[in-house]
């Protein structure tokens, strides 16, 4: 007993924090490195990312001004090489890689409040991807699972071909949460340090809305009159090169305009408020209702901190910036009402009828799954569902998530990641806000009315779940924190030691139901209908229901059935693809799928004894030569 006493009221988190560096940097390296496996990527790429890891084990400050530059454009820059890989991730991945490395040596303080809320919500995090793993596992055989595992660490990691969706939600939110604790760690320690790595995430902010801009400019180049053209497209177009998801897309540009608006005030330099402008059309391109807002309501909260520090003296200004973020305000409303009135959007009473209902669907999954969710990256899955009949018809759903970030991490990961997530954000918004209390600098309050807007579109959207908005964020919420200099988020003795008990009581106890939460999923898994390396579910102008695939792809099929019928179709017109068919690791065909019309693949279905419940099929193009993610359409999977 004296023992465990001692252990939980030691450094168990900064412990803890060592191990799973030992593990991030090992996981990290060797992701970074399978993308010298990936088809057009040249070996300069990966040797680069390694050097930026070696860069932020060395100094982490340099590695954040990188990351911050380089991410909001690395989806445009990777593109000429391999346009399927997740480049925004491997830059964020190499940077976590270096610093996880640099926790192996140097001591990692976790001891604050901060520290303990991102080591609980992580250990919620990796429980939740731990029960996937279980039923899997448990459903296809270990050695199955684990020669997929080996693919996807050893080259199919970064391809953006909707595979293995619970590990890239699960690695989306642990990274995002190293981020946050290195960019608190590093400003805290070099508040000075601050304004180089906002500067460089205005900078790649400015730069990726310069490039949508570009290509919209090309476009109006192909008709005439393209001055006129190019103007109608900004006032008409919803658009975004980097990434498909436009209200993501306008999540980021406003925490990116209202940074950029500190930054000017503060500095008042021509160049910041050049970029102000370029960041502020591509909002515009976006056509996010819930940016306009968030940013319109981030502006109001931003006068009232200047309002209230009138009195200071080093605030003798703050009643001509609350004018003129106010006038900004106003001026916003009146161009964005106009600007959104002329895109064909979906009326706002059907998006908010839309919304509700996928909180009465959270709120069923909910039911069904209170305390850890229906797990993570499993939303879209288990959308239909837990949906009403209502949404299902009115919105043709068939895989959606939640329009909602919030409700997005409560019916994945239940009320344990729920809290644990708010208490994240809590601990950092607390910090943050130390500076704001005490009249800080106007750059500082721009970070902070950034961070606000961004979280107030979380009740729209679900920019979390896109890699270039999701890094930005905990990026600017980490240094904003650090700026803060909120070191006390905690009480410390009594209250501090109780907490400290609590949270590892806690993780032990998360842990120790894995295999129990894995073994209750397993009586009711189904993954008759899922799929690795496949996208979400389309159906296409024959009634036909459909997913996508590359020159690999994994599809499951029931073991207790003595045949199956797959529909399968190649993607390109005129093209023909041999697929060759691998049934648990063992090559059992090889067919010729034409393009013109579906081909019914009949497939006899082993009976085995003792055989897991799912089998794995593997359809694999041979000669696959030509780069295209999209390759082969494979329809639903049925019994005959």
């Amino acid at each position: 007993m004296n023992t465990f006493t001692a252990t939980v009221q030691g450094s168990l988190p900064g412990a803890l924090w060592r191990v799973l560096a030992v593990a991030g940097a090992i996981a990290g390296a060797l992701l970074v490195s399978s993308l010298s496996h990936v088809h057009g990527v040249p070996l300069f790429v990966p040797i680069l990312l390694m050097g930026l890891a070696g860069l932020s084990a060395w100094r982490p400050d340099l590695g954040l001004v990188v990351l911050a530059a380089t991410v909001p454009v690395a989806t445009w820059v990777g593109r000429t090489w391999n346009p399927g890989v997740a480049w925004p991730e491997a830059v964020a991945l190499a940077f976590v890689t270096g610093y996880c490395s640099r926790a192996i040596w140097r001591r990692v303080e976790a001891e604050d409040g901060l520290g303990q809320a991102l080591f609980s919500f992580i250990v919620v995090v990796i429980a939740s991807l731990a029960v996937r793993f279980l039923v899997l596992i448990w459903s296809i055989g270990g050695a199955a699972y684990w020669l997929q595992l080996v693919q996807l660490a050893s080259v199919d990691y970064f391809l953006d071909s909707g595979s293995f969706r619970p590990i890239d939600a699960a690695m989306r939110l642990i990274e995002g949460m190293i981020i946050l604790r290195a960019a608190f760690a590093v400003t805290q320690a070099n508040p000075a340090f601050a304004p180089t790595v906002i500067r460089s995430f205005v900078c790649g902010a400015a730069a990726a809305a310069a490039l949508n801009l570009w290509r919209v400019w090309q476009g109006a180049l192909r008709l005439d009159e393209p001055v006129a053209t190019f103007f109608r497209y900004l006032t008409t177009l919803r658009y975004n090169v980097h990434y498909a998801d436009v209200n993501a897309a306008g999540s980021q540009f406003v925490l990116a305009l209202i940074v950029a608006i500190g930054l000017a005030i503060a500095t008042r330099g021509v160049g910041w408020m050049a970029a102000t402008l370029l960041i502020a059309t591509s909002l515009m391109l976006s056509g996010s209702r819930a940016a306009f807002i968030a940013g319109a309501v981030s502006l109001v909260v931003w006068a009232g901190w200047r309002l209230r520090a009138r009195r200071t003296r080093r605030d003798v200004g703050s009643w001509a910036v609350a004018a003129g973020l106010l006038l900004a305000v106003i001026g916003a409303a009146a161009v964005g009402s106009y600007l959104l009135s002329r895109r064909n959007l979906t009326p706002s009473s059907t998006a908010l009828s839309i919304r509700a209902e996928f909180v009465g669907t959270t709120l069923r999954m909910i039911r069904a799954h209170p305390a850890f969710g229906v797990g993570i990256g499993r939303y879209a899955e288990q959308s239909r569902t837990y949906s009403s009949p209502l949404l299902v018809e009115g919105y043709e759903l068939t895989k959606e998530n939640a329009h909602n970030n919030f409700l997005q991490v409560l019916g994945e990961l239940g009320i344990a990641g729920f809290v644990t997530l708010m208490w994240v954000l809590v601990a950092a918004l607390r910090a943050s806000s130390h500076g704001v209390r005490e009249g800080g600098e106007v750059a500082h309050q721009g970070m902070l009315a950034g961070v606000l807007a961004f979280i107030l579109t979380w009740l729209a959207g679900h920019p979390l779940l896109i890699d270039e908005p999701a890094m930005m964020f905990w990026l600017v919420l980490g240094t904003a924190a650090g700026v803060g200099r909120g070191t006390a988020l905690v009480g410390r003795g009594r209250s501090h030691t109780r907490l400290r008990r609590a949270v590892a009581v806690a993780a032990l106890g998360v842990m120790l139901l894995v295999p129990l939460r894995a073994r209750m999923e397993f009586a009711s898994a189904d993954l008759e209908h899922q799929g690795i390396g496949v996208s979400g579910w389309r159906r296409g102008d024959d009634g036909v229901l459909y997913r996508v695939a590359g020159a690999a792809s994994t599809l499951f099929i029931p073991s207790d059935t003595g045949s199956v019928t797959i529909p399968l179709r190649s993607v390109q017109p005129g093209t023909e693809l041999r697929v060759s068919l691998w049934l648990n690791g063992r090559r059992a065909d090889a067919v010729r799928v034409p393009s013109e019309t579906w081909y019914p693949l009949h497939l006899i279905v082993p009976s085995e004894r003792d055989a897991p419940r799912f089998l794995r099929l593997e359809l694999r193009i041979e000669d696959d030569t030509v780069l295209d993610p999209a390759r082969l359409m494979i329809g639903r999977v049925e019994r005959r």
